[in-house]
């Protein structure tokens, strides 16, 4: 639907761009072209669009994630999945950070989170064993992994200024260090 995508790119624009101060139904309805009304039918409120931005931009990391994993080579999947995760984080900072915060607000307990991240971990594990083999650890230090690597580009989005493969760079080693020291060796493929 044209105006429901339209609601959620001007939410996201005017988050970007005014941050909190400045997100709020009528600007986002101003923006879109739509009706207040239009806002409220498709969305509820603020924080229905909010939620509605926090997942889209969920599905399209699992995408990114998931479609790295399928490469054939574990190593490449691996820093594909890591590259995801800075793209992710990195195309639209500002409203990463801002969605981040809100997440954290809106989430608390919520389902739906502990989905994603449950979807994201087994992608996580699933290339981990093929690089190392299968072991009973596996599923808490591929946990650590995505703690990592969400902390490395949580942090570099708040910085702002890092390149993209600057922190690529740093996530790998961090992440390539931290799975040799509680893995050992990887497995000949």
């Amino acid at each position: 639907m044209r105006t429901v995508a339209a609601i959620l790119e001007s939410a996201a624009h005017i988050l970007e761009t005014k941050g909190f101060d400045g997100y709020n139904t009528n600007a986002i309805a101003a923006r879109a072209g739509a009706s207040i009304g239009s806002v409220y039918q498709y969305f509820g409120s603020k924080d229905g669009i909010t939620m509605a931005l926090i997942a889209a931009a969920a599905e399209n990391l699992v995408a990114a994630i998931s479609f790295a994993a399928t490469l054939g080579d574990p190593n490449a999947a691996l820093d594909a999945m890591i590259s995801a995760a800075v793209d992710h984080q990195l195309r639209r900072p500002q409203l990463a950070q801002l969605l981040d915060l809100e997440e954290q607000r809106l989430y608390r307990s919520a389902v739906r989170n502990e989905v994603v991240a449950g979807r994201l971990h087994l992608e996580v594990v699933k290339v981990v064993e093929k690089i190392y083999g299968p072991r009973q650890e596996l599923p808490i230090i591929c946990a650590d992994v995505v703690i990592i690597t969400r902390a490395l580009c949580d942090a570099t989005g708040e910085r702002r200024g890092d390149s993209r493969v600057a922190l690529q760079g740093r996530i790998r080693k961090a992440i390539h260090g931290y799975l040799r020291e509680q893995l050992g060796t990887a497995m000949k493929a």
